[in-house]
């Protein structure tokens, strides 16, 4: 759906069960399914992510992905690889049995977004941090900018193209990403 589920029915459509609960709340532009494995691509991430068990845990395969190929928008399936359509106007391929090779059901990796959209331009959402405080610094390891995100988005139109590292950090916790600024 658009507003971050991923819903399976197994009686013709007649109810439907929610097998996202553990994906962000942002738009799945593409789903492709084998057997038990369900593969996704979020409006949110730059990355495929991937349930080995219908639905019930999910981890991030090709992280990054989408940060050089654009979006996914579509995914076909034939035999043991999957491709993805982008909106950077290409078609990747990729092994299904390498993607799913290291997934453990009963210790999955969790779905991380941290931010989006990255690249950015002038903000990047912060809704699941708010409350957090932020640093951003640049490739020389300067603070650039800092603040406590008390809404769902950051303004970094003002900083200069260029790669960041952006920090989220509260009551012990910490999370440092990669960032580039458009």
């Amino acid at each position: 759906t658009a507003f971050g589920g991923v819903y399976l029915s197994t009686d013709m459509g007649n109810s439907w069960i929610n097998e996202s609960e553990e994906l962000p709340s942002c738009m799945v532009f593409a789903l492709a399914v084998k057997g038990d494995y369900i593969f996704a691509s979020l409006s949110c991430t730059a990355s495929m992510v991937l349930s080995t068990n219908m639905g019930n845990t999910w981890a991030v395969r090709m992280k990054g992905f989408a940060d050089t190929t654009g979006d996914v928008y579509a995914f076909a399936i034939l035999g043991d690889y999957i491709f993805a359509g982008t909106s950077g106007g290409g078609v990747y391929r990729a092994k299904i049995s390498d993607l799913v090779l290291d997934v453990k059901e009963d210790d999955p990796a969790p779905v991380d977004i941290y931010f989006y959209p990255n690249p950015a331009r002038d903000f990047i959402n912060t809704a699941a941090y708010i409350g957090w405080q932020y640093q951003i610094y640049d490739l020389l390891g300067s603070c650039v900018q800092r603040g406590l995100i008390e809404t769902e988005r950051i303004n970094v139109a003002f900083l200069p193209a260029g790669f960041y590292t952006i920090r989220f950090f509260k009551e012990g916790k910490q999370v440092v990403e990669k960032m580039m600024k458009e």
